[in-house]
């Protein structure tokens, strides 16, 4: 049981849409390029979007020559057994194109967060030289800049530890970067300059002292040109509310320790671990523990979150993907009900008091007081059933009309439910008298989760 009360009348901080910060996969890249169509369609304008350039599939360096545009996660390189393979053993192919997609997302976001990466351990390897990786890293992050004026930050590599690269060579290639982007910021006096960070680490509480040995290279560099313009972490686990909040006080640690500057923090892939292959359950899992994530990130302003993600293969991670493909069209995952319902909201947030012994996560409870509605979230990250009991007071005596969206594994489901269920809708909608106070009671079925809309309303 979960049992919270709340006055409605005393508010904290602003509701900051978390929901606007968006991931795509170029491992499993949508089948064609209309996906940002419908994630705008369904999110709403974004704020930023998470994208990547695979350097071996834009630069071949056996010839030194570039293709800017080509058909997503196709190998150029079976013929040469040197050729570090990174992620393409799990890489599908596509004949979607690269720019058409990239410009697509462009159109519907402020700002692109442009990750490049994979001739890490080439380079170090001796098979690609170092002038010819700078180059090729300056090369593409002009070329595409001036195709999308908004690319604005440039993430260097992912979680490269997994390829044997140590922080001392991480750093030097991540300098490589910094070069570039310095160098084309001072050419070219873009309106939105360039800003470089990382490292894209998986994660901050697992390994702890490679991201703090990151963080040392980088404020025992006495080189004036260095930046590190914001920081980038990724964690997966099933107990993401209190461990954003560990992640955070880590991270700051070292940077008082280290006499770093804050900066903005992206958390830019996270999931809640369960079973990526097979299990269609597990899609409304990953949504309940990404919306509890969400809700713990609301008091950090300068953090922004990237669930993983928007598009993914089916087969390799259902649990992720917040579209399907069907018949040439994208459909809803519970994930993208998830974010459609936090795009739903818009206010400031209210404050609430839970009974300790009843309350076995913190932030599994959302309550937003906006301009003509109130909104309160409701998520069960339990594997039972879970009762919740949610007053709301300071309100008059009048009639409210409430809206809910229930998301379980029947209702607004089209994996475990209907399979016609493939956009959002309400699952309820009615009139209900006050005397100044509402009590909303509600059992959510496990990893189920609802939104509910209330509006003052006239007697019906």
């Amino acid at each position: 049981m979960k049992k919270v009360i709340a006055d409605v009348n005393q508010t904290t901080i602003p509701y900051r849409h978390p929901e606007r910060c968006q991931a795509c996969s170029m491992c499993a890249a949508p089948p064609n390029a209309d996906l940002p169509l419908k994630v705008a369609e369904s999110y709403g304008r974004l704020r930023l979007v998470r994208y990547h350039v695979c350097l071996d599939e834009v630069y071949d360096f056996r010839t030194d020559t570039f293709r800017f545009d080509y058909p997503i996660g196709h190998f150029l390189f079976e013929d040469e057994p040197r050729k570090w393979r990174a992620y393409w053993g799990r890489t599908f192919a596509t004949q979607t194109s690269m720019k058409e997609l990239m410009k697509n997302f462009a159109d519907k976001t402020d700002d692109i967060l442009l990750g490049i990466w994979r001739y890490e351990r080439d380079v170090l390897d001796g098979l690609v030289t170092w002038e010819q990786y700078e180059r090729a890293i300056e090369t593409t992050i002009e070329h595409y800049k001036d195709f999308c004026p908004n690319i604005r930050y440039i993430e260097f590599s992912n979680e490269c530890y997994y390829w044997q690269i140590s922080s001392e060579q991480y750093y030097k290639l991540y300098s490589c970067v910094v070069r570039s982007v310095n160098r084309l910021n001072q050419k070219h006096h873009y309106e939105k300059p360039l800003l470089v960070g990382g490292n894209a680490i998986d994660s901050i509480i697992n390994r702890p002292h490679l991201w703090w040995e990151f963080l040392k290279i980088y404020a025992e560099d006495t080189n004036p040109e260095k930046r590190l313009d914001f920081y980038t972490f990724h964690d997966y686990h099933v107990d993401h509310g209190p461990r954003l909040h560990q992640m955070i006080a880590i991270h700051r640690a070292f940077l008082k320790k280290l006499n770093l500057p804050e900066k903005p923090m992206f958390f830019d892939e996270f999931g809640h671990v369960c079973p990526a292959r097979g299990d269609l359950t597990s899609n409304l899992k990953n949504a309940a523990g990404v919306l509890v994530t969400m809700i713990a990130s609301l008091p950090y302003e300068n953090l922004e979150l990237f669930p993983w993600c928007t598009f993914h293969n089916p087969d390799s991670q259902m649990c992720y993907t917040h579209f399907l493909e069907k018949d040439g069209k994208y459909i809803e995952t519970p994930m993208a009900h998830a974010m459609q319902l936090l795009s739903k909201i818009d206010g400031a947030v209210v404050p609430y008091t839970a009974e300790k012994e009843t309350n076995p996560v913190s932030e599994n409870v959302l309550i937003v007081k906006g301009e003509d509605a109130y909104y309160v979230l409701a998520v069960n990250l339990r594997d039972r059933d879970m009762f919740f009991d949610i007053t709301l007071t300071g309100l008059k005596e009048t009639f409210l009309h409430i809206v809910a969206y229930m998301v379980d594994e029947e209702l607004n489901n089209c994996l475990t439910g209907n399979p016609e269920d493939t956009t959002l809708y309400k699952t309820r909608n009615y009139t209900h008298p006050i005397d100044g106070s509402y009590q909303l009671e509600k059992i959510l079925h496990p990893h189920a989760f609802c939104l509910w809309i209330i509006k003052e309303a006239e007697e019906q």
